[in-house]
């Protein structure tokens, strides 16, 4: 590590990883300091170039510390720095009863710094003990006049314990530029004010672009209160978002007796001040809710916006696809023209054209593969990063046990008997599938028999798979993806 522990010690040169990876193996790694803590392969940059470099690792990453802590991937604390190709596949957690910045890239990214084409697959953690918690998938904290831009997250995202508890799947608390990022990974925040988005959790004077969240929003608070949003969790002081839409489930929970609001909206869960814009937008299903133990003063649901305090939130060509929006109706109408329209509207070529109409950029910046992402819409710099649907139909009376293996290391387990199209998702890649069936059998592969042998299919696209069990001989079969 380079500059870990003081911010007298920068790197400030060029690093050009030249497509290498930087491994950590081993078990977890757990290490209390008394001292901010700036963690990374480059902890500190200042005026650095950092290039085409991957982060693995089988271990976690956590420290705890009484003072600020800067955690990420690549880079604790990234100033006038430039990121770009870099990937990062680590696990981070972080403990601090000061503030904690945490990303899986960089942990705060400032003072005009940009970071381009990245990517996280590690599970973020970030445990404030009370004080502010900054923690995103690709960066925990960005700072005005950064950018970031060509980037994805396959990662959890979790807060706990923050009086401020921002989480988001690409950055925790934003101020600058982010453009065309998608979001599948889980987030969960968790504190007293807490904020929790697929795309940023809370951000302030931002531009959002062309961006998709398919993952699940969990904001929990035990006695101040919760915004959630499929892209953006509660913005503070005015933004613009166009071109985005939200396919995960959103929800907002009060733990404790008592709690100020709740809010839970498809696109975002709160427009607290200023003018914001959003353009083009849509919510893919009905999603959104709030639950309580205790009491709750008010709560608020939205299908594009949950709750807009100063009425300065403004919104066109925005859609939610589920047939009736009677329940959110009055409420709807006093905040923005929504138009509703039935899911069947949602697929295919109706889909397409309305992307055509309305500014989408479709087959520039977004395509539409039928195969892919359950038909949705996915950018076009990173469809081949989505991850791609394999089904299986499976033809046998008897327990079939179906093991897809990566690397020698088991990435999904299956039980299946007499079933027809069991989808499931997986990056590309080549992976090892194991067939074990009860009995005496022979096993065929579409129409071709594999007795103890293995055929080649590219899984460079979504892929279907008719697995026929026929009685013959004892055999177990072997398909290589």
């Amino acid at each position: 590590m380079i500059g870990t522990t003081n911010e007298n010690y920068k790197f400030t040169d060029i690093f050009d990883g030249n497509g290498h990876t930087i491994t950590f193996n081993g078990g977890e790694e757990s290490i209390v300091c008394d001292y901010t803590l700036y963690y990374g392969v480059f902890g500190y940059c200042d005026g650095a170039t950092i290039s085409n470099l991957t982060v693995n690792g089988t271990n976690s990453l956590s420290f705890e510390s009484s003072f600020n802590i800067y955690m990420g991937g690549i880079s604790g604390y990234a100033s006038n720095t430039i990121i770009n190709y870099c990937n990062s596949n680590i696990n981070i957690s972080g403990k601090s009863s000061s503030e904690t910045y945490i990303g899986g890239l960089i942990g705060l990214l400032t003072n005009a710094s940009t970071l381009s084409n990245c990517n996280n697959r590690g599970n973020i953690v970030s445990d404030a003990m009370g004080a502010h918690s900054y923690a995103g998938g690709i960066v925990g904290f960005e700072n005005s006049s950064s950018f970031v831009r060509d980037c994805y997250n396959n990662g959890s995202v979790t807060t706990y314990n923050g009086n401020f508890s921002m989480a988001g799947g690409i950055v925790g608390y934003g101020e600058g530029d982010i453009k065309r990022v998608f979001n599948y990974g889980d987030i969960t925040s968790n504190g007293n004010y807490t904020y929790a988005a697929g795309i940023i959790g809370q951000g302030n004077t931002i531009n959002i672009k062309h961006c998709q969240n398919s993952g699940n929003i969990i904001g929990i608070s035990n006695v101040g209160s919760v915004s959630s949003g499929g892209i953006v969790g509660q913005v503070y002081v005015s933004g613009n978002l166009s071109n985005a839409y939200n396919n995960g489930n959103v929800n907002s929970i009060m733990l404790g007796a008592s709690g100020n609001y709740l809010a839970s909206g498809g696109i975002i869960g709160e427009v607290r001040s200023g003018t914001t814009n959003i353009v083009n937008c849509f919510n893919v299903n009905n999603n959104f809710s709030i639950s309580y133990l205790g009491e709750c003063n008010n709560t608020y649901l939205g299908p594009i916006i949950a709750m807009n305090t100063d009425c300065n939130a403004q919104a066109q060509y925005c859609y939610q696809n589920f047939d009736s929006a009677e329940q959110y109706g009055e409420y709807v109408s006093n905040l923005y023209e929504l138009v509703v329209i039935p899911s069947t509207y949602m697929q295919g070529g109706a889909l397409e054209w309305d992307f055509e109409e309305n500014d989408w950029y479709y087959g520039q910046v977004w395509v539409i593969d039928d195969m892919t992402n359950n038909s949705l819409p996915m950018l076009s710099n990173l469809q081949q990063t989505y991850p791609l649907t394999l089904t299986l139909s499976v033809m046998t009376d008897e327990p079939c046990v179906i093991y897809i293996l990566q690397n020698d290391i088991m990435v999904k387990q299956l039980y299946l008997i007499n079933t027809l199209d069991y989808s499931f998702e997986l990056d590309a890649g080549i992976y090892n599938i194991l067939i074990y069936v009860n009995g005496f059998s022979t096993i065929y592969v579409d129409n071709e028999q594999i007795n103890n042998s293995k055929i080649t299919i590219d899984f460079q696209q979504s892929t279907q798979l008719e697995l026929e069990i026929n009685k013959a001989h004892k055999n177990a079969g072997e398909i290589i993806i």
